[in-house]
């Protein structure tokens, strides 16, 4: 039987790259959120605006890179 190898995930990241960082500053904000008071939320409102852009610096990046580095790998042949 033969372990669990992450190189065999045939998986291409990079397109969900922006939305997984959308996820994650919606993480913090909803984290951080529970311990804010009303008066000093504004740093919520900064924290989600900063995880916008950088989605969308993400996606300005991505865009640029050619498609086949965004392609994955084909998997590796099996010889029987």
């Amino acid at each position: 039987m033969n372990g669990f190898n992450l190189s065999a995930i045939n998986f291409a990241w990079l397109p969900i790259l922006p939305l997984i960082a959308v996820a994650v500053g919606a993480m913090v904000v909803l984290l951080v959120g529970v311990r804010v008071e009303d008066e000093d939320s504004a740093g919520l409102g900064f924290i989600a605006l900063v995880t916008l852009l950088a989605a969308f610096v993400l996606t300005l990046f991505l865009r640029e890179l050619p498609l086949r580095s965004r392609m994955p790998p084909p998997p590796p042949r099996r010889e029987d």
